[in-house]
């Protein structure tokens, strides 16, 4: 038998009863969820969303602020999982925050490892970049 999380956003997902499943399994799952599904139907890429999204946070900064900051789309990811900390030290026991910034999180790392295999490979990538132009050190 399974029942129907049904999430905030409203989507849902399909849980099994009789499969006993940790509450972080349950979080990633959520989290899987929601950046796996329709979203990239609604918004479009994920290159495309979170750098539009910079662009709208960088000309609202330089509009109110008279200041110049270039953002990346992996600034949005960083940026989002930290509004997510933030109401989670608010309330910690709020779920949709932890599972949220979990889907921030993999969506940034996926943002990055993208950039780390189009560029020659920074430090910050060696441990687990697969191009062959940087060296790996032990």
């Amino acid at each position: 038998m399974s029942i129907r999380v049904q999430h905030f956003s409203g989507d849902s997902h399909q849980v099994d009863e009789d499969t006993e499943v940790s509450e972080r399994e349950r979080c990633l799952d959520v989290a899987k969820q929601n950046i796996t599904g329709h979203r990239e139907q609604d918004y479009g890429s994920l290159e495309d969303n979170f750098g539009t999204i910079a662009a709208y946070w960088a000309t609202h900064i330089k509009a109110t602020h008279g200041v110049v900051i270039p953002l990346e789309d992996t600034d949005v990811a960083i940026m989002m999982s930290l509004l997510k900390l933030a109401r989670l030290g608010t309330n910690p026991a709020h779920f949709d925050s932890w599972s949220d910034n979990a889907g921030y999180s993999a969506a940034g790392w996926e943002l990055a490892s993208r950039k780390s295999r189009d560029t020659t490979c920074s430090r910050n990538y060696k441990e687990v970049c697969d191009c062959h132009d940087c060296e790996r050190e032990e």
